[in-house]
């Protein structure tokens, strides 16, 4: 309301206003959520349609997706659901996830090692490529583990022993807060080979490990820690 202007008696305030800039994923359900809560709505997009890099289309018969071909948090008590599910979207009609015997391939000349679903599978994986480096492997993805939970705590997902767990490994992660995905790797992990694997899932991020932050990086693991989905 302009200031000097008084409702009348029994007169309804006027629902605040949001502009919203951007329809792909985040902006579409911050749109939702507002409206539930009561805002009137007006969403930008520059492009000639909403859904941003989940908006695909047609090119002379061709289909393309612009960008998001998977994404991870979309299994039961994953963050992805938590946030759609309570906009009354089915999460089991719209994810379907890949093989989780390994959604990632990492290929060398003489080494192929893949990412399943679950932190556990992973460590197999690794041990039995590396059955020397064990000790090194855990220490990692204890880092990532510690990560994953807190992404969880920060959206107020408690499951029983996530609290403990993840302060119990916190102290490691922070110790590489400041620091390159290669740093932290030069400083956990000894076997080159493995820092080698290690290294293949940053195709995500787009930098290479000596100018991604650990952080990060470790952030992009814990995503896709419980599988993978398109």
């Amino acid at each position: 309301m302009r200031p000097g202007t008084y409702l009348a008696r029994g007169a309804r305030m006027p629902n605040p206003r949001v502009v919203v800039i951007g329809t792909g994923a985040g902006g579409l359900a911050a749109c939702t959520y507002l409206a539930k809560e009561g805002f009137d709505v007006v969403a930008l997009e520059q492009a000639k349609k909403p859904g941003g890099l989940l908006g695909g289309f047609r090119r002379e018969g061709y289909g393309f997706d612009p960008g998001v071909h998977y994404v991870g948090s979309c299994g039961p008590g994953g963050l992805v659901r938590s946030v759609l599910e309570p906009l009354g979207l089915d999460t089991d009609a719209l994810f379907t996830e890949l093989d989780p015997r390994g959604f990632h391939a990492y290929r060398f000349p003489d080494l192929e090692v893949r990412m399943p679903r679950g932190l556990d599978a992973f460590r197999e994986q690794l041990t039995r490529a590396f059955p020397a480096s064990d000790l090194e492997i855990c220490d990692f993805l204890a880092m990532v583990r510690a990560v994953r939970d807190l992404m969880h705590l920060g959206a107020g997902d408690r499951e029983p022993g996530m609290v403990s767990s993840a302060l119990l490994n916190l102290p490691s992660v922070l110790r590489w807060w400041r620091s390159s995905y290669a740093e932290l790797l030069d400083g956990v992990v000894g076997d080159p080979r493995l820092r080698a694997v290690l290294s293949a899932p940053i195709g995500d991020d787009g930098l290479p490990p000596s100018q991604a932050a650990a952080v990060t990086v470790l952030g992009l693991l814990a995503h896709y820690a419980d599988g993978a989905f398109f």
